[in-house]
C-alpha cells in the first residue's frame, strides 16, 4: 500500500488514490517519500587526536607551573629573536620562520 500526505495539514494515510485529506479535506495530496533506516554511527577511531603542545612535559601543576615560568628569549626553531606579538590570542610570532608560541602566563 502507497503512504500519501496532504501538504496543507501534513497528515499522512494510506488509501488507494485518495481524493482529499481525510483530516482537512484539502485537495493538495501528494505521494509520501520513503524513509530510510538511520545509519550506523562512525566509530570513535576514526577521529583525529589533540596534540599537545611539545614545550609542556607531564599533566601535573609542577610541569604547567615550569611552563609558565620560563623566560624564553629566542625561537626555538630557528634561533631567531624578533617577533611579532598577537596579544588578543596571547602569542608571539618568529619574524623569521613563522614559528607561533605561546606567552607565558603573568605569574601571581
Amino acid at each position: 500500500m502507497v503512504t500519501y500526505e496532504c501538504l496543507n495539514c501534513r497528515a499522512r494515510f494510506d488509501e488507494e488514490e485518495p481524493e482529499k485529506c481525510p483530516r482537512c479535506s484539502s485537495g493538495r495530496i501528494r505521494r509520501a517519500a520513503v524513509q530510510e533506516p538511520p545509519k550506523e554511527p562512525v566509530a570513535f577511531a576514526d577521529k583525529k587526536t589533540h596534540v599537545r603542545s611539545s614545550m609542556v612535559y607531564g599533566d601535573t601543576k609542577d610541569a604547567w607551573k615550569s611552563f609558565h615560568n620560563q623566560e624564553i628569549k629566542a625561537c626555538l626553531e630557528c634561533g631567531g629573536t624578533e617577533f611579532d606579538m598577537n596579544w588578543k590570542k596571547k602569542e608571539r610570532v618568529c619574524r623569521k620562520c613563522g614559528s607561533v608560541s605561546r606567552l607565558a602566563r603573568r605569574s601571581a
